[in-house]
């Protein structure tokens, strides 16, 4: 297909798609919950959108680039837009894993890559919700959930680190 017609198609798709998202919410609905913005927020989300659209490219483009593959910026930022375009339509946003299927190269490399790219994603969630922890219900609660994250991620990001203690249980069972 040519750039033009492909251009087209996703005009077309995403006029599509909005008017689903409108259909489905309603006209009145949206357009009676306008008054209860506050201005100043709508302001600073849209400052703050292409800041955290270019740093999550350039995330993904040491990450990519540590593997070994080099790309142009646009492909960086075309595949990271393009995953998380399918991630939006996917559970649990699995589809941000397709942003390797915008890149040319060893899919199983560049499939851990964007695995890794999740797990760093979840480790800065889990950070910010620990202060948050700490915000709103103190030191011992965000001591006990922080603990509890850093070892489930020890678990998730280092298996092999608890193959001993799994190992014992085994051999102790029989």
């Amino acid at each position: 297909m040519n750039k033009k017609l492909v251009g087209i198609l996703k005009i077309i798709t995403t006029l599509i798609l909005i008017f689903i998202v409108v259909h489905k919410i309603g006209v009145k609905h949206i357009s009676g919950n306008l008054d209860k913005l506050w201005h100043i927020e709508v302001l600073m989300a849209m400052f703050m959108s292409p800041i955290v659209v270019l740093l999550g490219v350039y995330k993904w483009k040491l990450l990519v680039n540590g593997s070994g593959f080099k790309a142009t910026w646009k492909s960086f930022a075309t595949s990271y837009l393009g995953g998380m375009g399918i991630g939006l339509f996917t559970p649990m946003r699995v589809g941000e894993l397709s942003r390797i299927l915008f890149l040319s190269g060893n899919r199983e490399v560049l499939l851990g890559v964007a695995l890794l790219d999740k797990a760093i994603d979840l480790q800065v969630l889990l950070l910010l919700s620990t202060i948050g922890c700490l915000i709103v219900f103190g030191m011992k609660m965000a001591v006990i959930f922080g603990g509890s994250s850093i070892l489930l991620l020890s678990i998730i990001m280092f298996p092999i680190l608890y193959n001993p203690v799994k190992k014992k249980d085994v051999d102790a069972a029989f």
